[in-house]
Order: structure tokens, then sequence, then C-alpha cells
């Protein structure tokens, strides 16, 4: 393995060794990749968003297992046969290789071990022969994201709650599928172009089927908001996930058309169809109505710009790039035009005109750069640059003299007060309480779901914290933020400033030069002139093929960025595709990096071909765990996938039935609260409530509280059995537990008063200390009533409660009870008088009562008391347990 300056067994000089990829790597990589590439574009329109949670199993059943075969076929197989290396010891004279930057390694594949090809005096990762695979070097940048997937699926041991724990550590592992093939198979120029067009191909569809269902012409799974706005969500059912899927998308596209500097009727054909389908992401990135996303789309696009330059040191990428960005608005205006007036007119060939121009205006723009460019180069000028910046300035100050309404309008809404902008501040500065659990490495997977209601300041209703960094921080903590943070940095960097930019191209020196750091001349003393012109052309191609490696990779990288950006303040990630491209921008940034820094010079070295069998430490730990994650991940999805299917084929059975056929799912995926309530449900259906029935859907629901500790439905459901029982004390109980666990829903809190009061009335004649203690109990939760109350009375009108703050009117029954008993008689006829109001008969009946007996307190037997209660039997029981209290009877 390339980097290892130690002796082998067989080898006495210390030296270098490479591993030599064999045609069988190859092409299993090749294959796996081409299954891994459709399964990513696809993945958008089968995982829509969090509302089909099969999605996630599925996606993460299919990504584990191509990863694991990637596992089985270059590791578990190679350690059967015999591999070759390339040894390269020191020279007797006693030089050393010369290293500079990252590179201790370096792939050579098999039909490249000759001599004469790995002495080159420079080497980079894959120069010796155009379809080499990368090295299998580890950098301390892939151990970071190791330790990120690895909090992952070490956050079961400790979650909030165990099944979203499980979803998190197996999505960890599929992206980490990703990651390795991105790693390991992403570097050949086909394959990332490949990549990039089904991301063109999966951005356009999605924008095409949120537009086409604006006016109603397909049936897919699609939402769309209402007028006058209109805002498109296509498949994620979120505006803003399309907004950013497609913004993303178009910035990576936009950066691969504008540097790119393969020529040929293929890769000019493929140049436009990109900047098409750039254009036309851009558009519906405009139709979303995302704010965000906008803002975020041209803070990416004017930074790329400010950082982009050619390593020649001049100004031609920066030129394309505005062309290129000049051309997409153009034609992505257009069509934004279009679709907007077929939406609103609902007139499906004007969208479908907004459609065709989109993506194929660009294509003509650039045939047409392309044919002039055949004649003259005029991106080399030194007046281009700044004649392209004059445009630019002038179009811009035009549309804001047009539009600069509307304009004023979308600044004027980017206030503080905004309930949108707001309340994310709300949600993270909660997310803090949540993090607080375990600060070093997180509650496991989605922690904001399981807790959110417990930490929550004033009524609010948001299952995501709408920040990736805060959910990132809540599932794996500091340590797990600062591992990701890591390799984001690389990714910015590489997208933004990647290393070593000028080795990769030279158009009139040796391929060597900027990488010795001075132009050499061709030695002619070894060989004919056309010897040395031959070495110039073939260096100069591989420079090309390691800059188009290069561009590609920068291309995915910036789309990872602008995708991180936004989701800093939104929920994109909650998005399983949406993740995943994110993490194809991570690796894609991580190989730039590695390919920058890259070099390795040789001389005067002898070379060793030799076999071996294995791998190194490193990346034998590397396999093996993430092969035995990779198992573990296809057998935990396997069984979410069985399991959610045998629970839905329960849906339609009798209660009886459905109680086996759910014991069956929960047997499948045992980390499934969902399936054991589920059964409770069932066991009390099936026997009509009886009590034997009850107590057996208790005894479920506490064994779905284990699974999920912080669930106050499982603990209310649970509170309400026990009521339903008799067991005050445990219907208290549980009712509280329920109330601390989701303190702004009052449905819990009124469980728990009503549950307090009808313990002190059932021990009142037995045991009143006991009694005396339950309804002061009852009375401790309406005052903690009313300190919440009072924080929802002094929200500002611009941050309404998800919905009143009350409790149910059957809790003032209970409370003028409980004051009645602690001999507070004014408190409880001003209790009495509000549940009196209500429309229940039940509850308005005993607040009768209360208000009868109070009018005539020492005169309890009084005929009016009594015709009253006869008069309506169905509160006799309630009369009389009141009867227990002293002076009642």
């Amino acid at each position: 393995m390339a980097g290892d300056k130690t002796e082998r067994p067989g080898h006495t000089d210390a030296g270098i060794e490479f591993y030599a990829y064999s045609k069988l790597d190859n092409w299993l990589i090749g294959a796996l990749w081409g299954v891994l590439v459709v399964a990513l574009g696809l993945a958008p329109f089968y995982d829509y968003g969090i509302f089909y949670a099969q999605g996630h199993a599925w996606t993460d059943l299919i990504v584990s297992a191509v990863y694991l075969l990637g596992l089985i076929g270059l590791g578990g197989v190679g350690l059967l046969r015999r591999r070759k290396y390339v040894h390269i010891p020191y020279s007797s004279s006693g030089d050393k290789p010369v290293l500079s930057g990252n590179a201790v390694e370096e792939n050579l594949s098999m039909e490249n071990l000759s001599k004469d090809n790995i002495l080159k005096k420079n080497v980079s990762p894959g120069e010796a022969h155009k379809g080499a695979m990368p090295p299998r070097k580890i950098t301390w940048v892939d151990w970071a994201y190791g330790v990120y997937v690895l909090l992952y699926i070490a956050g079961m041991l400790y979650a909030a709650k165990l099944s979203y724990a499980v979803t998190g550590a197996t999505d960890a592992v599929a992206l980490l599928g990703i990651y390795g093939f991105m790693r390991w198979g992403g570097w050949q120029v086909w394959r990332l172009r490949f990549l990039l067009a089904s991301l063109a191909a999966s951005s356009v569809v999605t924008v095409i089927l949120a537009a086409a269902n604006g006016w109603h012409q397909f049936v897919f799974p699609s939402a769309i908001g209402g007028p006058p706005q209109f805002d498109l969500a296509s498949v994620f059912q979120y505006h803003n996930a399309l907004g950013a899927f497609a913004g993303s998308v178009s910035v990576g596209l936009l950066v691969w058309t504008s540097l790119t500097r393969a020529r040929g009727v293929f890769v000019v054909l493929l140049k436009g169809l990109l900047l098409g389908a750039a254009s036309l992401d851009f558009a519906g990135l405009l139709l979303t109505g995302s704010r965000g996303a906008l803002m975020f789309w041209v803070i990416t696009v004017m930074t790329l710009f400010v950082f982009l330059r050619a390593p020649e040191g001049d100004n031609r990428d920066r030129s394309r790039f505005l062309l290129n960005l000049y051309i997409l608005g153009v034609a992505g205006g257009i069509a934004d035009v279009l679709l907007h007036k077929a939406i609103h007119t609902q007139v499906a060939n004007l969208g479908w005109g907004g459609i065709v121009i989109g993506l194929t205006l660009p294509v003509l723009g650039v045939w047409g750069t392309h044919w002039i460019k055949r004649r003259r180069d005029w991106m080399t000028s030194k007046v281009s640059f700044p004649l392209l910046i004059f445009i630019g300035v002038l179009a811009g100050l035009a549309g804001a003299v047009v539009k600069h309404h509307s304009l004023l309008v979308k600044l004027h809404s980017y206030h503080l007060h905004q309930l949108s902008v707001i309340q994310r501040f709300i949600f993270w500065a909660d997310g803090f309480s949540i993090a607080a659990r375990n600060p070093i490495t997180g509650s496991g997977g989605w922690a904001w779901g399981a807790m959110w209601k417990k930490v929550e300041s004033y009524p609010y209703y948001s299952t995501q914290v709408h920040s990736f960094v805060m959910d990132t921080l809540m599932n794996v903590g500091i340590v797990g933020l600062l591992a990701l943070l890591v390799v984001v940095w690389t990714m910015g960097k590489s997208a933004l400033w990647p290393t070593g930019l000028r080795r990769f191209i030279s158009e009139e020196s040796h391929p060597n030069a900027g990488v010795r750091g001075e132009r050499e001349k061709p030695d002619f003393t070894h060989g004919s002139l056309d010897a040395a012109h031959a070495e110039h052309a073939d260096g100069e191609r591989e420079n090309s093929v390691r800059w188009e490696e290069l561009v590609a990779l920068r291309a995915l990288a910036a789309i990872g960025l602008t995708l991180f950006l936004h989701a800093a303040m939104d929920w994109d990630m909650a998005f399983l595709s949406l993740l995943m491209v994110f993490t194809v921008g991570l690796a894609a940034g991580v190989n730039a990096w590695v390919v920058g820094a890259a070099t390795l010079r040789i001389e005067k070295a002898e070379v060793v071909v030799r076999s071996g069998r294995g791998w190194h430490a490193a990346a034998n730990w590397a396999i093996g765990l993430s092969g035995l994650a990779a198992l573990g991940a296809v057998t935990m999805s396997g069984m979410s996938v069985q399991g959610a299917r045998v629970a839905q084929r329960a849906a339609g059975l009798p209660p009886a039935q459905r109680v086996s056929a759910l014991q069956t799912a929960h047997a499948w995926a045992p980390w499934s609260s969902t399936y054991l309530v589920q059964e409770g449900q069932a066991v009390v259906q099936a026997a009509n409530g009886s009590p034997a029935s009850l107590q057996q859907g208790l005894q479920l629901l506490d064994e779905a509280r284990h699974l999920d500790p912080y669930s106050a439905q499982i603990q209310g459901d649970a509170a309400l059995l026990a009521y339903r029982l008799g067991q005050f004390p445990q219907a208290y109980q549980r009712a509280v537990a329920a109330y601390h666990d989701a303190p702004y829903f009052p449905t819990n809190l009124s469980t728990a008063i009503n549950a307090a009061a009808a313990n002190g009335l059932e021990s009142a004649a037995a045991n009143w200390p006991v009694a005396r203690q339950s309804f002061a109990q009852a009375l401790q939760l309406y005052a903690a009533y009313q300190r919440r109350e009072a924080v929802v009375k002094s929200l500002p009108s611009y941050l309404p409660p998800l919905g009143p703050y009350q409790l149910d009117s059957f809790s003032y029954d209970s409370l003028a009870a409980s004051a009645l008993a602690m001999g507070n008689e004014a408190q409880a006829m001003g209790f009495a008088q509000i549940a009196i109001q209500s429309q229940d008969p039940h509850t308005h009946q005993v607040a009768k009562v209360l208000l009868l007996l109070l009018d005539n307190r020492l005169m309890t037997q009084s005929g009016a008391v009594e015709t009253y209660v006869n008069k309506h039997p169905g509160i006799k029981t309630s009369f009389a347990l009141i009867q227990h209290l002293p002076g009642m009877r």
C-alpha cells in the first residue's frame, strides 16, 4: 500500500508500494457505480420526503446492499487472490523519492507497471492510466467522516427514540456507501459526467412535475401552494426543498459547463444539455418562491465567481462562467415567465413552451459560442472579461428598474418579525436544550422529532428544527458536528479554491511545469526530437484528463456546498435523497482535495513488481468495519421493510387478527414502538374494552414507553387506560409524566388534573391525608397551567401560538371539587361557573350540582340537589364521590 515507508516481507529496502488495480476491480466498481448513480437519480421519486417512511428503509436497503457487494468484491474476495504491487525502493545512492503534498500513494493500473511508465518525473492520481482507479489511501478527512457515521450507529445505545435512532444509523451507513463509492470510484471522467447527467435529469423531471401539477396535468404525488403565488413543491411536498435541490444542481452544472475544456461534438452537446438543465432548474427555483434557496443560490454563484480564476492566471474561466450565467439567466427567466403564466391561466401549451425554451436555448447558445471559438477564442482577449462585467451590470440595473417594486416587496419580506424567520431562532434555541441531554455524542438520529414537545418554549408545532447544523449537534453531539464540519470545510475549499489548480493544465509548457516549480526543457540526449514531442503531448493529454476530473469534482462539491448552506437554516436534509446528494458533494470535495494535493516525484528509483494478498492495517480496518456496518444496515433495513409490510396488511384485518399480525410486525422490527401502540389499541378493541384487555393494553404501552421514553402520546394513552381501570394514582402519575414531556399540549394536563381529583374523591372517606395530597396536586397543576397560559398570552402578534392553550372543560369540575375539598369555596365556585358553560352535558350537570352544593353548603341533602341528581341519573356516580368529602355526608 502506498505511503508506507516500512519494510515488508521479502523486501529489505524501505520504500513505497502501490497496489495495482486489476481489470476485474475496475469492472466491478464501474457496474456498481452505474447502479448507484441510477438509484441516486431516482431517489427523489421514491423517497419523497419524510411523508413516506418506507422510502428511507428501501433506499437504505438498496444502497447498503450495493455498498456491501462492492466491499465483498474488492475486499473479501481480494484476500483470496494474488494482487500485484509496485515496490519502489530508495536508490543505492541514498536519494529518496521526493514527496510533496498528500500523495504518498498512486494508482497504477495493471497495464502500466513498466519501469518507463512509472518513472515519469511526476505522477498524480490516475496519471499512469486513464482508466486506473484511485488508491486505497484513507485520509484523516475520511476518518473524520467515519467518526460522524459511527456516532449515528452508537446513538442506538442511548437513543431519545430507538426507532428514530435505527433509521438514523441505517441512513448514515447508506450515506457511507455513497461516500465510499464516490471516494474510490468517482474519479474517471465518464463516471463523473454520468453522475452529473443523472442529477440534471432528476432535477429537471422534478421541476417539470411541479410545473405540470400547477396546471393539473400530472397526477404524480406533488404539492403546490395556493394562489396568488402558487409556490411549487413537486415530489418533495415542501417548496423550499425543491428550491434547494433545483438551485444546487443548477450551480454545479453551471460550474462544470464553464470550466470544462474538453472538445468534441459529444462534449459540446453535453455542455448544452446540462446548461439547459441548469436554466430550467433556475426557473424551478424561482417558481418555488423559496427566498432562502434563492438567496443562497445568489451567494454561492457570486462567491464562485470571485474565487474562479484560470490556472493560467487570466480571467478566461470567469468569462466563460459569466457568459454561461447570462445564458442560464435569460433562458431560465423566459421559462419562469411562461410557466407562471401557464399555471395562472391553466394553459398547458404555454408551460410546455417554457420548458422547451429553457432546455433548448442554452444548447443553441453553447453551439454558437463553440462555433465562434473555433475561429477565434475571444475569451482569451483582455477586453472580453470587462465587457462581460459591463453587460452584466447594465442588465442588472435595467432589471432592477423594471422589477423594482417586486424586488422591494421581496426584500421587505426578510425581517426578524416574520413568523418563518423568528420561529427558526426559537427552534434553534430550544434545540440546545435537546443537545444538553448528551452534548458530547448526541441522542441518536432524529433527536428533535423525539423530544421537541418537551423543550418547546411556546405552543408551536414543528417536527423539524429547520437547521442541519442543529440537527447534527442534537443527533451526534459536538464530536459528530466537528467531524462533519471537517469534511464540509474540505468540500467548500475544493469548490472555491481547489489545491494544486495550476498543475493540471499547461498549454505552453512541459507537462511538469508548475509541478516542479520551473519550466523544464526536453532532454534530447536520450531520444530524438520526435520522442520529446511525443512525451510532451502525452503529458499535456494526461494533464487535460486530470483537469476534467477536477472540474467534475469541483462541480459536485459546489452542489453539496449550496445544499449545505441552505440546509443550515432549513430541513432539506430530512429528505434522504437530498442528504445523498450532499454526501456526493462531500466525497467529491475530498477527492478534489486529494487530486490537488497529490504529487509524487520519483527520481533514481528501481521498480519491482511483486504479488501479495490483503491490504495494510488502515485499509483492513476501513473495509472490515464498513463491511460490518453495511451488513447490519442491510439486515435492519430489510427487517424494517418487512415489518412495515406486515403492519400495512394488518390495518385491514379484524381486531383479533390484527393483534397477531402486529405481533409479527413487531418481531420483525423490535425497535418500533408504533407496532406496540397499535397492538394495544387492537387488544382493547378485540375485547370491547374489558378490564383484562385494558390491563394488557396498558402493559403494551409500558413496553412502547421503554422504546420511546419521551413520547407524551404513549404516556397520555396509558393514563387514559389507567383512568378507565379506576387506577387513579397510576393515571395521575402517567398523565403528569406526559404533561412534562409535552407541557404546551394541555390534553395530558387535563387528564392529570382529573386523575388527581378522582383519586382524592375515592380516598377521602378512607384516607383523608392521601386525598388531601391529591387535591393539592390538582390545584398545583392548575397553577402550572396558569404560568404557561401567561406565556401564551404575552406572545407578540407576529408570533401566534399553534392554537388556544386551554384545559378541557371537565377539568374545571375536578378543580372545583378539589378547591371545595380544601375549603376554598370562592375558588370552587369560580371553577364551577366556568365548567357550567360547557356544551358537554356531563360536565355541565356536574358543575350544576357543585354550584347547588356551594349555594347550600350545610344542606347537602336539600330537595333541590336530590331532585336535580334524580333528574340526571348520569351524574349519580360523580355525586356519590363528592359525598365522600368531609362535611358532605
